[in-house]
């Protein structure tokens, strides 16, 4: 009866053997979860990081913004008038990859997945699967996005200097070369499209093309009213906004009369 009951105690508790081994496999089992617990959070956290460095460049003050590969190739498609498959490759994603891409940007920080409608780093399910979508092309949709939007506020800003800025009474425009440029002619072609273009608009009185007295600087300026109607050209050839010049440090190149009407800078200041 005694043995009978040993085999049973033996059968229930196990050999010291078999219970070692037990013990030895959870211990195993509690280092690899704690192992891969850290491995998770590593994921979590670059993918926390990495949204930080994709929101930082979006600079435009709007509650959400959308990501999407398939809007963009569209757009670009419809553009180009080409096939979106084309337009996918001008951009660098793969076509099967389209639909995949969609993420949009709230609260100016959060970065959020289309499909799970979840932040980046929520958990490693979408850690991982943003680490996918960049492994497919995610970074070159953003990258698009930002070059577009560049030249978006470069337009604007154009804009704004052609028409608000030029006709204004103060805002002169100054054109810099190098002495390789003037052996290049390039002086000579600005004078000679900025003349036809003032020949075209009836020679305005407040429009004049000048150049620095001096021998040493190679500056080209021109005044608010020749900005007015040759802002392009002015753009085109690296022109930037500058304080009025004095008239005494000026020889006119392009001019109606000896420029009366024309607002430079009063004698009396010293530069």
């Amino acid at each position: 009866m005694t043995n009978s009951t040993n085999q049973v105690a033996s059968a229930t508790l196990g050999s010291p053997e078999i219970m070692a081994d037990i013990i030895d496999s959870l211990k195993r089992l509690e280092r690899i979860g704690s192992e891969n617990s850290k491995t998770v959070e590593k994921i979590i956290e670059a993918a926390r990081e990495m949204e930080a460095k994709i929101v930082s460049q979006f600079r435009r003050q709007r509650n959400e913004i959308f990501i999407s590969a398939s809007r963009l190739a569209m757009n670009i498609a419809r553009e180009e008038r080409n096939s979106l498959n084309e337009a996918a490759a001008s951009f660098g994603v793969a076509s099967d990859h389209l639909h995949d891409l969609d993420y949009k940007i709230i609260n100016q920080s959060d970065l959020i997945i289309g499909k799970t409608n979840e932040q980046v780093w929520a958990n490693r399910s979408a850690a991982l699967l943003f680490s996918k979508d960049l492994a497919n092309g995610l970074l070159n949709v953003i990258a698009e996005y930002i070059s577009q939007e560049a030249k978006e506020n470069e337009a604007a800003l154009e804009a704004l200097e052609t028409h608000l800025l030029a006709g204004s009474d103060d805002v002169w425009y100054k054109v810099s070369m190098t002495s390789h440029d003037i052996v290049a002619r390039r002086n000579q072609k600005l004078q000679e499209d900025f003349t036809a273009l003032f020949v075209i608009s009836n020679a305005p009185l407040d429009a004049g093309m000048f150049r620095a007295s001096n021998s040493v600087d190679f500056n080209y300026y021109f005044s608010p009213g020749a900005a007015r109607i040759a802002m392009p050209l002015i753009k085109d050839h690296g022109g930037k906004r500058c304080k009025p010049p004095q008239k005494s440090n000026l020889a006119i190149i392009v001019c109606n009369g000896g420029g009366e009407a024309i607002p430079f800078a009063s004698e009396d200041f010293v530069y």
